[in-house]
């Protein structure tokens, strides 16, 4: 009896193991190898349109501006400035063609157009903005840590491998990656940093570029270290300063706001009489 049971087992079991095998599990693999077929083409098509839309005649100038401006605010890679010509240059003159042809007026039409040339530059400035003032802040910790670990004995090659760690703002952390990246696999100090200089001009990250570029040919923490922790710390503490007193003023006028409902209801019953009684002087 008991073999019976086992056999019957064995052959219940067995129906949905080979529906499983043999229809379900060929279905699955063939929609996985689709789908990846399908992102495989939609990648090459879009370097196809980007290698035709490179080769599009352009400023020199004008195109090194722009990808420099578009490193300074982490958007995107080499070929993010075809996209922001598209946008900036090329919608504009799409969407005044359709203006155009729906017979708006020309202030119209050049205000529209004006306003998406200017938006995303304007976005663009603040992102750079927003970086420059994420690695001032940042700036103090990176030397105190290169000055502790080049202090205590630690290599300077293991030092700057664990900047990244340190530059911890969501802001600039990508970029320090990809510098300490491109020295472990370069051991070339020079070229990594060009990765953060790039990313951030300006007389701050020169000097963090120096500082670092010193203590790999010299092996050691120089006194410049602690001098521009120092000095760091000490623009850290002015943009300290600085945030809490915007957020005093955002405080006021947010409490400036939220009384004067209360104002109101106040003033109005005393308004109201004071217009009443002027009314009623002038009828007299």
């Amino acid at each position: 009896m008991n073999v019976y049971i086992v056999f019957l087992f064995c052959v219940l079991f067995s129906i949905p193991l080979t529906i499983l095998v043999y229809l379900i599990l060929p279905k699955i693999n063939h929609m996985i190898y689709l789908r990846n077929n399908k992102l495989h083409q939609d990648a090459t098509i879009e370097n196809i349109i980007i290698k035709k839309l490179s080769k599009i005649p352009f400023p020199a100038k004008l195109k090194r501006y722009l990808v420099l401006k578009l490193f300074e605010s982490g958007l995107g890679d080499q070929n993010t400035w075809i996209y922001w010509i598209g946008l900036t240059f090329i919608f504009p003159g799409i969407m005044f063609l359709i203006l155009s042809i729906q017979k708006y007026s020309i202030g119209t039409k050049f205000a529209f157009c004006a306003l998406c040339f200017v938006l995303p530059n304007m976005y663009l400035k603040s992102q750079i903005e927003k970086r420059k003032r994420a690695f001032i802040i940042n700036a103090y910790k990176l030397y105190y840590f290169l000055h502790s670990q080049i202090s205590s004995g630690i290599k300077v090659t293991d030092a700057i491998k664990g900047l990244y760690e340190i530059a911890d703002h969501p802001l600039i952390q990508k970029t320090f990656i990809q510098f300490v990246a491109q020295y472990e696999l370069t051991l070339n100090i020079e070229e990594s940093l060009q990765v953060l200089k790039q990313s951030f001009s300006g007389y701050d990250c020169e000097m963090l570029c120096v500082s670092i570029q010193q203590c790999v040919n010299t092996g050691m923490a120089g006194r410049t270290l602690l001098k521009m922790e120092q000095l760091m710390f000490a623009k850290y503490f002015y943009n300290l300063q600085k945030d809490t007193e915007k957020f005093k003023t955002k405080l006021l006028i947010s409490g400036l706001f939220a009384i004067a409902p209360i104002i109101m209801i106040f003033l109005f019953p005393m308004l109201n009489d004071a217009l009443k009684a002027f009314g009623t002087i002038l009828k007299n």
